[in-house]
């Protein structure tokens, strides 16, 4: 049970609830907007940064792979950083960011460096704050019961 109730305004109430409708398509809103909707303005900055994340994702599944893609366990950090050779290069160093970020939160230059070789610093900027917002939203989600996720076990990474 959500610990603050969802808000799911009608369409043509919320500037930004129609937004968030608009991206979501044929799904409507979800648990999570109803939630974020309670404050509208972090409603619109997560909206903002997720068409951002996105556009992102859309571009690096453009990319051809060296290698058919193969299922990539998500349950381990460990796991899918076994498997880098199956990615493109800008994938990689993306993933190796992202689980840097995750994991340390202080990113080694070499990791940042890597990554930086294929993105601009508009893009870079744009790929910190989608890891960050990830991170944010995740413990959003389980502090506030979001779809029934606080009472999930949450999982812990070896280090």
């Amino acid at each position: 049970m959500p610990r603050i109730p969802y808000v799911y305004p009608a369409a043509g109430e919320s500037e930004v609830g129609d937004r968030i409708r608009a991206r979501r398509g044929e799904q409507g809103l979800l648990p999570i907007d109803g939630m974020l909707l309670n404050a509208p303005e972090v409603a619109r900055g997560y909206n903002e940064l997720v068409e951002i994340a996105d556009m992102l994702r859309e571009l690096l599944a453009s990319l051809p792979r060296k290698s058919p893609p193969s299922p990539i366990p998500s349950t381990t950090i460990n796991a899918a950083a076994s498997r880098r050779d199956v990615f493109p290069p800008l994938l990689a160093a993306a993933l190796d960011f992202c689980d840097a970020s995750s994991i340390h939160v202080k990113v080694p230059q070499s990791v940042f460096d890597s990554l930086k070789e294929h993105l601009s610093a508009k893009e870079m900027v744009e790929v910190t704050a989608i890891v960050g917002v990830f991170h944010l939203i995740s413990r959003f989600c389980v502090a506030l019961d979001v779809a029934e996720v606080g009472e999930e076990d949450v999982p812990t990474i070896e280090v």
